[in-house]
């Protein structure tokens, strides 16, 4: 087989930008959520447990800005919110289990 086909992981990153989940929280500032990478995505399938362990881990750094919008969100915007920020990184849409959702 020849070697001519070498790949780097430089390449994999380039080709796999996510653009950043961007929601306005209700002071009108953006909250950014970077694209998950693989050490989130091995936490999730680790067993992500509670909605707000899967909700921490998908949003890294964001998670307490986005935290303070979501806990007062009645269940059913909390599932929609949750199903397109997961859709927005390819990720299904899917609730996380034990929030009510289908």
């Amino acid at each position: 087989m020849a070697n001519n086909s070498k790949r780097t992981f430089s390449q994999f990153r380039a080709e796999a930008k996510v653009e950043p989940y961007v929601i306005e929280d209700s002071q009108g500032s953006d909250i950014v959520i970077e694209a998950p990478n693989t050490d989130q995505l091995f936490r999730l399938a680790e067993g992500g447990g509670s909605p707000r362990n899967t909700l921490e881990i998908i949003c890294g750094d964001s998670f307490e800005a986005v935290y303070a919008e979501v806990k007062h969100l009645p269940i059913e915007a909390f599932n929609e919110f949750f199903e397109d920020l997961m859709g927005h990184f390819n990720m299904g849409g899917s609730v996380p289990p034990h929030s009510g959702g289908n």
